[in-house]
């Protein structure tokens, strides 16, 4: 089940752990097993085709709880001290050992300006 307008608003620079929860749309909202799956993630521009910003299970994503279907995305001051200041999306995909794909969740993600 998508989780839609899962907002994030942070300074440019910023340490971030996003925490997320996947349910599971056949299971009346229950919280999938994601044990096994790659977890993707893309913060990009909607006036844009490109992506400014991956993460997947291979190079950073951590799956903390498989059977509960919990995750955090890890993001280090690297991936969005060069970023413009402006309003973006994000959305998590998850692959699960079956090869089925679901859209995790949705949201809006607006990078401020830090000054320090």
């Amino acid at each position: 089940m998508t989780k839609q307008a899962q907002n994030i608003e942070i300074y440019a620079g910023d340490t971030v752990n996003i925490k997320v929860t996947v349910f599971d749309s056949d299971s009346n909202g229950a919280r999938k097993n994601i044990a096994g799956s790659v977890i993707s993630w893309v913060l990009y521009d909607p006036e844009d085709t490109g992506v400014m910003l991956a993460k997947t299970t291979a190079d950073a994503i951590t799956i903390t709880d498989g059977l509960n279907g919990e995750l955090v995305i890890p993001l280090v001051p690297a991936d969005t001290e060069t970023i413009t200041p402006g309003n973006y999306r994000h959305e998590a995909e998850v692959t699960d050992a079956s090869g089925n794909v679901s859209t995790a969740m949705t949201g809006d993600f607006i990078i401020k300006e830090s000054r320090a």
